[in-house]
């Protein structure tokens, strides 16, 4: 989930439909306009309201692919 970040140049973009508060870290599930979701926790101070969309990137350096069935 944390090599998900927001990007408000990014042409990914998402809706975020749940937004749950950890401490220092807030735990969005966002949803593509493909429908798929994806999950992402981001600083705390990233204040973003459910219903905005956002857009988004991978932080290339951390990311981790595996094979599906």
């Amino acid at each position: 989930p944390e090599s998900v970040i927001a990007d408000p140049e990014s042409l990914i973009r998402a809706e975020i439909i749940e937004k749950t508060f950890r401490g220092a870290g807030t735990r969005y599930r966002l949803q593509l306009r493909t429908g798929e979701e994806v999950i992402s926790v981001w600083p705390s101070s990233s204040d973003y309201m459910v219903g905005q969309e956002v857009g988004l990137r991978t932080r290339r350096d951390e990311l981790m692919v595996y094979a599906g069935n």
